[in-house]
């Protein structure tokens, strides 16, 4: 396997990275989230604005449909989830009603997401 640098070598202050089996996605401070397959490291497949620029969590599904996102959107901590077997990913957003996002995860079954948060 090559390592997760070759990926993410020409990108500057990546905040978070998730892997799938064979894709692997980043979201960085430039708040550009980008998606490459293992088996073709260089440019990345799919690249895309992500409106929270201040993301600092992301996760897969377990089959792989949804990138949930986390951070801070300007109006507060939210989660995106995106749908990225869409042509052009589309997001829908949960937010946080109080504390700031600490922690994100998705249930092994798909059908739940995980969010921790600084207020307990």
């Amino acid at each position: 396997m090559q390592s997760a640098q070759q990926y993410l070598r020409c990108i500057a202050d990546v905040r978070a990275v998730a892997i799938l089996s064979d894709t692997v996605a980043s979201v960085a401070f430039d708040g550009r989230i980008r998606m490459w397959k293992l088996a073709h490291p260089g440019e990345p497949e799919r690249e895309w604005e992500n409106p929270a620029q201040d993301a600092r969590f992301t996760v897969f599904s377990p089959d792989g449909r949804f990138l949930m996102t986390a951070g801070d959107d300007g109006t507060g901590d939210v989660v995106r989830i995106w749908d990225v077997t869409a042509a052009t990913p589309t997001s829908r957003t949960i937010t946080a009603t109080t504390g700031a996002i600490t922690a994100l995860a998705a249930a092994a079954t798909g059908d739940q997401i995980g969010v921790g948060r600084s207020d307990g």
